[in-house]
């Protein structure tokens, strides 16, 4: 017999699919949506009382979004943010703290003209 899937189950579920979803609109250009989703599954997040690892990719995601659109002091911020949640939690020398330090340090140096930033989101 399986068990049902907790309320805190689907929102996790809905949760992921916001950040997911968020990520494939700005890979089709639709920067509004992307970052809407992005914020909406910060909110679900806040929701559940938080995630720290997992509130660091979202950032992460909602930095590059708002890079990709040229507000880079906002996605300073968000890649800040994201840093430290992973302080104590995931080891700087992993991929996933590499691409959000890579990210953050793009936003701190002068911005290339006509070039769209190189930012990447955090592991899929």
């Amino acid at each position: 017999m399986s068990k049902s899937c907790c309320g805190r189950c689907k929102t996790v579920r809905i949760m992921n699919s916001l950040w997911r979803g968020g990520m494939y609109a700005l890979e089709h250009n639709d920067v509004i949506l992307a970052e809407t989703m992005q914020r909406q599954a910060l909110e679900m997040l806040d929701s559940l009382g938080g995630m720290p690892v997992v509130e660091a990719r979202i950032r992460n995601n909602l930095g590059v979004i708002l890079s990709s659109s040229g507000r880079r002091h906002e996605a300073e911020k968000e890649f800040a943010a994201a840093l430290r949640l992973l302080e104590g939690r995931v080891e700087p020398s992993s991929r996933f703290h590499q691409i959000i330090e890579n990210n953050h340090a793009q936003t701190l140096s002068p911005a290339p003209s006509n070039e769209r930033p190189a930012s990447r989101a955090a592991l899929q």
